[in-house]
C-alpha cells in the first residue's frame, strides 16, 4: 500500500521481498519524522463534525489534554498504529485525555466501519477537505500525531509516532501526572462496540436514531427502505414500506433483527418477482460478518451468514435480478503483526443456492487496500462491481498509475468468470487525486454509469463517467458538483426513460450541508444542481437516489439534529426538456 506521493506522503513498515510484497517507504525515509516547528505554539482552533453529525470545536476542550491522530482509513501507517493508539486511550483517557481521529477526505459511513473494526474509543472527526490537517497542523504526510496540553499549547507533533512510542508516552505522562485516574471518562465496551460515556462514540444518540438508509422499489412502484435503528435494543436492521411517491403508506416498520448485537449498515435489492433481499453487517459471532435475509410471499427466510471472516467483513452491497442475487463486501487482513489492508469479494445466489466466495480484488501487490464497493446487474447474468483501490503500479503505467485511491470496475458473470479490472476514474499520478466512494447504475436504454467522489488540490467534487460498450472502457469524466464547495457521498440512479440522476452531499465554507442533485438531459448534466434539502433542521448526510417505476425519482437521506438522526425521503423533479 502507498508509495511516496508529492501531495501526501504515507509511511508504513518495510515489507521484505521474502514476504512476497514490494519494498515500501518508511518513516525513516524522512530526515526527521518529528516536526518541532509547531511545538510550543498555540494549537490552531477548528470546528469539525463527528461521525454522528455533532460539531466539535477544539477550544471547547481547553483544560484537557488532547491527542489527535491525523490520517485516512486507507492509510497503511494509520492502520498499523490503530492498536497502539487504543492502548494509549485505555491508559490515558481515564486521566482526562481526549482522543480524536481526524479522518481526511472520507464520509461518515466509511469512518464508522473503520471505527468499529478497530473498536476505537476515540471520536472520529471528518476533515472533508483536509483544511484542518494540512492547513493548520502541517500534516502533509500520514499518520501524523499531535498532542495538545490543557493550556492549548502544542506539546508534540510527529509522523508515524508509534516508531518512537516512548516520546509520546513521556509527553502524555507529564500532562497527566497530577490527574488521578477516574471512571468518569473510562472506556466501556459492549457487544464489540466501545464508547466513552461523556460523548457519542458509536455514531448513535442517547435517545436513539435511524440512519444509513437504503431504498429499492418493487414492480408496483412501492418503495421499500432498509435502515439502521438504535431506538431499541441497540443497533438493529429495520424495513419500512413507503408509497410510490416516497410517502408513508400507513405500514409500520418491521424490525428485521432484534438482538443485542451490533447490526448495522443494511442494503436492499428487489428482484423482478418482488422478492426483497437484505444484507447487513453484524458482530453477533464476535467478529463482524455479512448476513443476508429475504422476504417473499409474506414470509421471511432464515438469515444466512455469508462470510466467516478471520478479521471482520464490512460494507455489504447487494443486487438482484430474476431470482439471482449478488453481494459484494470487503474483508480485513492481518499482516505484519497488525490488522491492515482490505480485499474485495462477491458471493452469488444462483438457482436457489449460494456459490463460493470469489475474490474480486487483484492479487497484486499483496499489501493494498480495496474499499467502498458498489454493485449492479447489467442484464440477467452479468454483474458489475466498482470500488476504490489505493495502490496499483502494476496495473497501469504513467500517466494513469497513482499512489492514491482510484476507482476500478470489474465485470463478472454468474458462473464467477471475471474480466480484467477497468480503470474508471483518476486524474492521474501527476495530479495525485484521491478517488473514493463509487456508485453504479445500469439501464438497457442508457448503459452503465459510475459516479464517485474525487479530492484534488483542496477541491472535493463529484465526477461521473459512462461505460462505452464499443471501446470497452469508461469515457471522459464529467464534474457535476460545484467546484467551489465540498461534495461527497454520491449516489446515482437511472429512471425508466434512461435518464441518469446523481445526488450527493454538498458542504459550504461554514460547514453547512445540503443534498444536491442533477440529471443528464440533452447530452449534458443540469447546471446548476438543484437543492433537495439544506441544513435548516440540522446536518444532512448519506443520501441515496432511487428512480421508481412510474417516472418518479426519490432521495432518501439522514437529517441530523443535536438530539437524533432521522430519515427523510423527498420526491425530486422529473420534468423533461
Amino acid at each position: 500500500m502507498k508509495h511516496l506521493g508529492a501531495l501526501f506522503l504515507l509511511f508504513i513498515p518495510v515489507l521484505l521481498a521474502a514476504q512476497g510484497g514490494e519494498t515500501k517507504p518508511t518513516a525513516s525515509a524522512l530526515r526527521d519524522p518529528k516536526d518541532d516547528s509547531l511545538v510550543g505554539r498555540p494549537a490552531p482552533d477548528f470546528e469539525l463534525t463527528d461521525g454522528s453529525g455533532q460539531k466539535h470545536r477544539l477550544g471547547d476542550y481547553r483544560g484537557q489534554a488532547v491527542f489527535m491522530h491525523i490520517g485516512a482509513t486507507w492509510c497503511g501507517g494509520c492502520q498499523q498504529e490503530a492498536a497502539w493508539i487504543e492502548e494509549l486511550a485505555e491508559k490515558y483517557s481515564p486521566k482526562g485525555v481526549r482522543f480524536f481521529h481526524l479522518v481526511q477526505g472520507e464520509n461518515e459511513y466509511v469512518s464508522l466501519d473503520y471505527k468499529k473494526h478497530y473498536r476505537s474509543t476515540g471520536t472520529e472527526l471528518l476533515d472533508f477537505d483536509f483544511s484542518v490537517a494540512r492547513g493548520k497542523y502541517n500534516a502533509r504526510s500520514w499518520p501524523t500525531t499531535v498532542v495538545i496540553g490543557p493550556d492549548g499549547t502544542i506539546r508534540y507533533h510527529a509522523k508515524m509516532a508509534s516508531r518512537n512510542p516512548s516520546d509520546v508516552e513521556k509527553v502524555l505522562s507529564e500532562l497527566t501526572s497530577k490527574v488521578p485516574a477516574t471512571a468518569k471518562d473510562s472506556v466501556t465496551c459492549e457487544n464489540g462496540v466501545c464508547r466513552l460515556p461523556s460523548s457519542n462514540q458509536t455514531g448513535l444518540f442517547a435517545k436513539g436514531s435511524d440512519y444509513l438508509p437504503r431504498v429499492a422499489n418493487d414492480s408496483s412502484g412501492r418503495v421499500w427502505m432498509a435502515y439502521t435503528s438504535s431506538r431499541d435494543l441497540g443497533n438493529n436492521i429495520c424495513l419500512r414500506r413507503l408509497g410510490a411517491e416516497g410517502d408513508a403508506d400507513g405500514a409500520k416498520s418491521t424490525r428485521v433483527t432484534r438482538t443485542l448485537s451490533d447490526d448495522y449498515a443494511p442494503d436492499i435489492a428487489i428482484s423482478q418477482d418482488d422478492s426483497i433481499w437484505l444484507t447487513w453487517t453484524s458482530d453477533k459471532n464476535g467478529k463482524y460478518d455479512i448476513y443476508v435475509k429475504s422476504y417473499s410471499d409474506g414470509k421471511w427466510s432464515e438469515e444466512t451468514r455469508i462470510t466467516e471472516s478471520a478479521d471482520d467483513a464490512f460494507h455489504p452491497r447487494i443486487a438482484a435480478s430474476r431470482g439471482n442475487v449478488a453481494v459484494t463486501y470487503y474483508k480485513w487482513n492481518r499482516d505484519l503483526g497488525a490488522s491492515r489492508d482490505r480485499n474485495l469479494f462477491v458471493r452469488m445466489y444462483v438457482n436457489g443456492r449460494w456459490g463460493r466466495e470469489i475474490e474480486v480484488s487483484p492479487a497484486e501487490p499483496k499489501y493494498d487496500d480495496h474499499t467502498d464497493p458498489a454493485i449492479v446487474f447489467a442484464g440477467k447474468d452479468t454483474v458489475w462491481i466498482a470500488w476504490s483501490y489505493d495502490y496499483h503500479p502494476q496495473l497501469y503505467k504513467e500517466p494513469l498509475d497513482t499512489d492514491e485511491p482510484s476507482i476500478f470496475a470489474r465485470k463478472i458473470n454468474l458462473s464467477g468468470e471475471m474480466e480484467e479490472p477497468i480503470l474508471v476514474g483518476t486524474r492521474g499520478r501527476k495530479q495525485h487525486a484521491i478517488d473514493i466512494l463509487p456508485s453504479l447504475a445500469y439501464s438497457s436504454k442508457s448503459g452503465l454509469w459510475c459516479a464517485w467522489d474525487a479530492a484534488l488540490n483542496g477541491q472535493r467534487v463529484i465526477l461521473v463517467s459512462r461505460y462505452d460498450e464499443k471501446t470497452r472502457a469508461f469515457g471522459p469524466e464529467t464534474m457535476v458538483s460545484d467546484a467551489r464547495q465540498i461534495a461527497s457521498s454520491p449516489s446515482i440512479t437511472i429512471d425508466s426513460d434512461g435518464v441518469p440522476y446523481v445526488a450527493w452531499i454538498q458542504i459550504d465554507g461554514q460547514h453547512r450541508s445540503s443534498v444536491r442533485y442533477t440529471r443528464f438531459s440533452n447530452g449534458q448534466w443540469q447546471d446548476p444542481p438543484a437543492v433537495v434539502a439544506d441544513a435548516t433542521q440540522g446536518a444532512v448526510r448519506n443520501p441515496m437516489v432511487l428512480a421508481g417505476t412510474r417516472s418518479s425519482v426519490l432521495v432518501a437521506y439522514e437529517q441530523v439534529s443535536e438530539k437524533e438522526s432521522e430519515i427523510a425521503v423527498q420526491r425530486i423533479g422529473v420534468g423533461r426538456d
